[in-house]
């Protein structure tokens, strides 16, 4: 179950931008190299992905804030409708300081889920922590949310859902969509586990052709508009 602490709720009703960690928070962690040594695959369920959409729609913006570098990312992002994709980052917590003072947010209305323990300074500073359950003690305690669901496989879409609730936006996001429509995306889940992006795929080589692939310099930031 779920390990909340005292004051989530209020600390979720304040969030307007949720950022998230990719490998570990929305994968499970594995890092899949072809024999070339170049990493290909990157495994995303599409339960968390119907879950950033209605969360986005609810009118809390997420963003993704990575060590890693990769296009199958980019392209995930660009899909979900993801506005700040901020990639091979060395420093997070400079980064992550930089995107909220450019957006004109208080650390207050900023949530992050991270998984280990280069992620501690984010967590320790953003005004709504969240790790999933596989995480390390140092980052468990540091959370004001530690998920029931596992990471890759539910975790981001609890949190979505637990900020909906809290900001009591759940039920009308549940009413604006199609009842056919909402079953279909929840059989879903069931039906794909995972969606595997591959590098050089047409999802991938669709995102290059259309808006352009993430830039690769030291940290950079990807802007999409849905």
């Amino acid at each position: 179950m779920p390990h909340p602490a005292s004051d989530a709720l209020e600390r979720a009703r304040r969030i307007r931008l949720m950022i998230l960690d990719v490998d570990g928070v929305l994968t499970d962690g594995t890092l899949w190299y072809g024999v070339r040594g170049i990493e290909e695959l990157k495994g995303f369920h599409s339960v968390d992905g119907l879950g950033l959409q209605m969360l986005r729609q609810s009118g809390v913006h997420a963003a993704i804030l990575s060590g890693r570098t990769s296009s199958g990312v980019a392209a995930r992002a660009l899909e979900l409708g993801i506005e700040h994709v901020l990639q091979g980052i060395g420093d997070k917590l400079a980064a992550y300081r930089s995107l909220i003072e450019r957006l004109g947010l208080t650390a207050e209305q900023t949530g992050y889920m991270g998984d280990d323990l280069v992620d501690i300074p984010v967590l320790a500073r953003c005004g709504f922590a969240c790790a999933p359950s596989e995480s390390p003690e140092q980052v468990r305690t540091r959370a004001h949310y530690v998920c029931a669901a596992p990471a890759g496989r539910g975790a981001v879409r609890e949190v979505c859902e637990f900020l909906m609730r809290a900001q009591g936006t759940m039920d009308r996001m549940l009413q604006e969509r199609p009842p056919a429509l909402a079953a279909c995306q929840f059989l879903l889940g069931f039906l794909e586990p995972h969606l595997c992006l591959v590098q050089g795929s047409f999802l991938v080589g669709r995102a290059r052709a259309g808006r352009g692939t993430a830039d690769r310099r030291g940290w950079h930031e990807r802007h999409h508009v849905g």
